[in-house]
């Protein structure tokens, strides 16, 4: 009984640091959102073996959860199917582009419309929080069979391990 009880402890005690490790990472990303101003999105995208993970987050907006039943093996072998079209050059790069966009921007896209204030002046900014082989597709160059992702946003890579200071210019 006293090995189950200290099992218990210790893994309450994990879950205990795992969550306010969780919520110190919110309270942080709302801060800099915060300085960033209404024009700012932020998209984290996490591929996990049972599936894509895509959170849509705006300063002053609840997150914006979705699913997406793809699996991490097949994902990453489109992620790189298309990198290797684009560096290549070859004819199917535009057509391999348009596939990721379907995959890791249309499921989300209404919801980063709705979340940054567009008025069409200056292109809202979309900060991309991303891991492993997610950080190797070229988002400026995602299509979504009309426009390319840099012709409404501005995207840019979002670490908030980084020191940067996100404040206007």
């Amino acid at each position: 009984r006293g090995l189950i009880d200290r099992f218990e402890s210790a893994n309450l005690l994990t879950r205990q640091t795992s969550f306010d490790a969780g919520q110190h990472y919110a309270e942080k990303i709302e801060a800099d959102l915060r300085t960033m101003g209404a024009d700012t999105v932020l998209l984290q995208i996490m591929s996990l073996e049972d599936g894509l993970y895509l959170f849509v987050r705006a300063a002053g907006h609840e997150t914006i959860r979705r699913k997406m039943p793809i699996r991490r093996a097949e994902l990453a072998r489109q992620v790189l199917t298309a990198v290797d079209a684009v560096k290549n050059r070859r004819d199917d790069a535009q057509a391999q582009l348009a596939g990721l966009y379907d995959r890791l921007i249309r499921p989300v896209r209404s919801d980063l419309d709705a979340a940054v204030a567009q008025d069409g002046a200056v292109a809202p900014v979309l900060l991309l929080d991303l891991s492993g082989f997610l950080r190797y597709v070229p988002y400026a160059a995602l299509y979504d069979g009309k426009r390319y992702l840099v012709e409404d946003f501005a995207p840019a890579l979002y670490n908030p391990a980084n020191p940067t200071k996100f404040t206007p210019m």
